[in-house]
């Protein structure tokens, strides 16, 4: 059977048109490349080679599959060139899906040291809602995603971050005199909510599901910066997640605890089970959780 020695032993024989410089390039001896040759022209049912005491040429047979040989030669060496580049994280492509509060807080350190570390990668992040980085993540339209989830059938979960849900408020609220409110003290403020489909906004449901409690509900921001923005305006208080907050300081605005209960959220790095990451998105998911 042909195998890839066959047709290098031919393209250095076709190339030197010496059979000793042949061998030599090949680093065997003559009587292996002779072999090599005859086991390929045994195959081919044809011969390639004319060889006498003078010189070594190639038949007409010979000079076109040189031709065809010598490139198929370069589409293999450049693949294999491109796979090295693959496995040592110089060439290929990320994509990450992330909640907002996350890309704009604890992640974007992590995101500017993998582009520096990693400048011929391409990435791609996507800032989505809870429930879309899960249909983005099943869907495999992201190799990897960082977002509020547990670990399911289908879903390896790695626990990266811990933050809990916090009120924010204007520094002249009443409420800004407290270490701590409740969310019973909350029943009468004008409340500035994420936008359904956000896990701020589940938990938020879940939690008045479970205590019988009804919040006045008069704002739903997409966006934790859109939110604080309100909040600073004076237009209510808002509930947040801690880790969003932190480089979205306004001044004007107070962060109070929020308790009974109090609301905590297990961050994690998400991949899908039986699916194998790329060496540049597992370099991304080991940066992160680190």
């Amino acid at each position: 059977m042909v195998n890839l020695k066959h047709l290098r032993a031919f393209a250095a024989v076709a190339q030197e048109l010496h059979f000793t410089k042949a061998a030599e390039l090949m680093c065997i001896s003559q009587p292996a490349l002779s072999a090599l040759i005859k086991q390929l022209e045994t195959w081919a049912e044809v011969s390639l080679i004319h060889r006498n005491t003078r010189q070594v040429e190639l038949t007409q047979a010979g000079r076109e599959y040189y031709a065809s040989v010598r490139q198929m030669l370069q589409d293999f060496d450049q693949a294999g060139e491109q796979l090295k580049q693959f496995k040592s994280i110089r060439r290929g492509r990320v994509r990450m899906a992330a909640l907002p509060s996350l890309c704009a807080s604890v992640l974007a350190r992590t995101l500017a040291n993998f582009r520096h570390d990693y400048p011929d990668i391409t990435l791609e992040v996507f800032d989505l809602p809870g429930a879309e980085i899960m249909e983005a993540l099943l869907n495999r339209e992201v190799d990897l995603a960082c977002s509020y989830a547990n670990q399911s059938p289908e879903i390896n979960a790695e626990l990266f971050l811990k933050d809990s849900l916090a009120l924010l408020c204007p520094s002249d609220s009443p409420l800004a005199a407290y270490t701590s409110v409740t969310w019973r003290q909350l029943a009468n403020q004008p409340l500035i909510a994420m936008a359904p489909g956000t896990t701020v906004r589940t938990l938020i449901e879940g939690v008045t599901a479970a205590n019988d409690l009804s919040l006045n509900i008069v704002l739903e921001p997409k966006l934790i910066s859109t939110a604080m923005g309100y909040v600073c305006a004076g237009l209510g208080v808002a509930v947040l997640p801690t880790a969003g907050m932190e480089p979205l300081a306004i001044p004007g605005v107070a962060c109070i605890d929020l308790r009974e209960p109090q609301i905590t959220r297990d961050i994690s790095v998400l991949t899908l089970k039986g699916y194998g990451l790329s060496p540049a998105a597992d370099a991304l998911r080991k940066m992160i959780l680190q």
